[in-house]
């Protein structure tokens, strides 16, 4: 009766807390299957799960950022990012789809100053909602499920029509020049 009421209550939580994870920077993290962990020292750092070292999971700092998963299935979705410590590039981040099996591993993923901003967790896929640079991108959607990354863009429509010549060029005299982007 008691694992029956705890896997009543880790099925409403992971349903009802899609939209809920709570992104921060982990070297250990306890999923169903064990626990995963980034190994290494200053630099230089992997990730570790089940007595494996995955070294294409490399990075000079890595972070567990996240993870979700239902209940009904045998498995958790783990978001990581890997940065590579050099002046000026940006975080690339990694799905991981843990099992008992080991850890399905999605393509690279990112952009320069892109952040995740949701997880959501679906049956057989996980999407994560990340920032984009392109400030005609609201979002946009990454979808794993084990085997294929799939992006979605949302975009922000734009004027259809062009500003034009006089007031729509003289408005912006005396303005700060970061006044255009407001």
């Amino acid at each position: 009766m008691r694992a029956y009421l705890l896997a009543l209550v880790f099925a409403a939580f992971a349903t009802a807390s899609a939209a809920q994870v709570v992104f921060s920077d982990m070297t250990v993290f306890e999923t169903r299957n064990g626990t995963i962990s980034v190994v290494g020292g200053d630099l230089d750092n992997y990730i570790h799960f089940q007595g494996e070292l995955y070294e294409d999971l490399w990075g000079a700092r890595v972070w567990i950022l996240g993870a979700i998963g239902r209940a009904d299935e045998a498995f958790d979705w783990v978001l990581i990012r890997r940065e590579n410590g050099a002046n000026g590039c940006f975080p690339l981040h990694t799905l991981l789809r843990v099992s008992a099996d080991g850890l399905a591993i999605s393509p690279e993923f990112g952009h320069c100053v892109a952040e995740p901003m949701e997880m959501n967790v679906r049956a057989g896929a996980v999407d994560v909602i990340m920032s984009h640079p392109d400030a005609s991108i609201a979002s946009e959607r990454i979808t794993f499920d084990g085997q294929t990354l799939t992006t979605e863009r949302v975009t922000i429509p734009l004027p259809t029509t062009p500003a034009g010549a006089g007031a729509d060029v003289t408005r912006w005299l005396g303005q700060h020049p970061f006044s255009i982007f407001d």
